[in-house]
């Protein structure tokens, strides 16, 4: 019975406004997978698996997303859903010492820096920040210089996962050039197409958390 409770209470926390639970992805009924998630996925995947140059150590994925599309609880899925395989972390603040800490992250229960595996580092393009990110890839580059490390080292050191919120979309496809290999658009609009029904997923989880309350 405690259980229930316990899961109930964080599931109805999210569903009122609060920021996702980590608990929430733990209990698989929670979080509805985006019709994106897949594709956001895979793009994730490529990114930490694939060899990159010496003078390219961090790769950038990311979410452009429109404010309240989901965005946030989106990048923190695949974070979980890689926690098993890759060393996770959400990057809270960009400070001039935030290089040295994804270095120490990296080589953290690692024997052999020539095999190391990426960090896969969540940033919020939305949270304070000391430096840009731009300054925080050309930092990561000479330090992976500076200590000397082996060419041999293919894998990039971290992958980057950023949230970035673009009110008009308009504006983006008529301006911008968007990578797509390493990008994925999040509208604030709940998908009726693919393997999900997004609008009816979600009538049915309130229609479920509604049913709870009453009995």
């Amino acid at each position: 019975m405690k259980k229930i409770s316990f899961s109930h209470e964080r599931e109805k926390r999210f569903y009122q406004g609060n920021r996702v639970n980590w608990w929430n992805f733990n209990i698989e009924t929670h979080v509805l997978t985006r019709h994106c998630f897949n594709s956001l996925k895979e793009k994730v995947q490529i990114a930490l698996t694939s060899p990159t140059c010496d003078q390219q150590k961090i790769i950038t994925v990311s979410i452009i997303h429109e404010p309240g599309a989901g965005g946030t609880t989106l990048a923190k899925h695949i974070l979980w859903e890689f926690r098993t395989s890759f060393k996770c972390a959400m990057l809270e603040r960009l400070t001039e010492h935030a290089y040295d800490e994804i270095y120490e992250l990296w080589k953290m229960f690692e024997t052999d820096l020539n095999s190391a595996k990426p960090v896969l580092l969540l940033a919020d393009r939305g949270s304070q920040v000391d430096i840009t990110f731009s300054d925080l890839c050309s930092k990561i580059n000479f330090m992976y210089r500076k200590k000397n490390l082996n060419s041999k080292i293919a894998l990039p050191v971290c992958v980057l996962l950023t949230c970035v919120r673009e009110e008009d979309f308009a504006i983006l496809h008529e301006h911008d050039h968007i990578n797509e290999d390493v990008t994925v658009l999040l509208r604030q609009k709940l998908e009726e197409k693919g393997h999900i029904n997004e609008k009816e997923w979600c009538v049915r989880k309130y229609q479920e958390i509604e049913n709870l309350e009453k009995s």
